[in-house]
């Protein structure tokens, strides 16, 4: 070993995985949050600036109009509520990549929350650090079934 340099112990670089591992499953809330909560602009800012997303109703690159992109597919829904789960990542250096399970109710009017639309599946990720922490690169949604009528064609 050179003169100076330490190289982490087996221990140490599991902790800083974990940790790493921790801060992106709290990024994925932060996603799911903004969106049911309607924050455009913080769920814009989850993404890399050259982030690639890839819904099974359109595709957009960049985060550059991903606000807007994402308010104006979900206007037909007064209320959202996602729940994402079974986070699988793996943490290379300053990026990582995974998966992870969803089911997102989309419910045109509060007034007739009976009438919604289901959609599930899995999330495809991949994950870049930044300076402001962990930042999506990469989100691309796998429909399993999805339950009721889309109207919207959100499903694809």
């Amino acid at each position: 070993m050179e003169k100076g340099i330490r190289r982490m112990t087996v221990d140490e670089s599991r902790t800083a995985s974990t940790i790493d591992e921790a801060d992106i499953a709290r990024l994925l809330d932060e996603y799911a949050w903004c969106v049911d909560d309607k924050r455009w602009e913080d769920w814009e800012a989850c993404f890399t600036a050259d982030a690639e997303i890839r819904m099974p109703f359109a595709a957009h690159d960049g985060s550059d109009g991903l606000a807007e992109w994402g308010r104006a597919a979900l206007a037909p829904f007064e209320k959202t509520h996602h729940m994402s789960s079974n986070f699988q990542i793996t943490v290379e250096g300053d990026t990582a990549f995974g998966r992870s399970k969803f089911q997102a109710v989309h419910v045109p009017r509060a007034d007739r929350s009976s009438e919604y639309f289901v959609v599930a599946g899995t999330y495809h990720w991949r994950f870049r650090r930044t300076e402001h922490g962990w930042r999506i690169r990469r989100c691309e949604i796998e429909v399993a079934w999805t339950y009721g009528d889309d109207a919207t064609g959100l499903s694809g």
